[in-house]
């Protein structure tokens, strides 16, 4: 098992993580950094709580996650998905 890592560590990860997936996005959708959004951010978000859930259904298929985190992560997926509908139907 790997040791755990510090709050701070898994921040700069993500914030690497989500900078790098951000300029993916640019170049993938051939967009300049000041370019519009093209689509509706919150229905997009949306589908990606959606997409955590698959994706934690499947750790808990494969035995990675128990019972009740995937059921925790359900309960939070779902909040985030009615949140952003709320934001998109505005």
């Amino acid at each position: 098992m790997k040791p755990s890592r510090g709050i701070e560590e898994l921040y700069d990860e993500f914030q690497q993580r989500k900078k790098s997936a951000w300029a993916n996005g640019l170049e993938e959708y051939r967009r300049k950094p000041g370019d519009p959004f093209r689509g509706d951010a919150a229905r997009e978000a949306a589908a990606e709580a959606v997409d955590l859930s698959n994706y934690v259904d499947q750790l808990a298929k494969e035995g990675r996650v128990s019972e009740s985190e995937r059921s925790e992560i359900e309960a939070d997926s779902l909040a985030k998905y009615a949140w952003l509908d709320s934001v998109a139907r505005r």
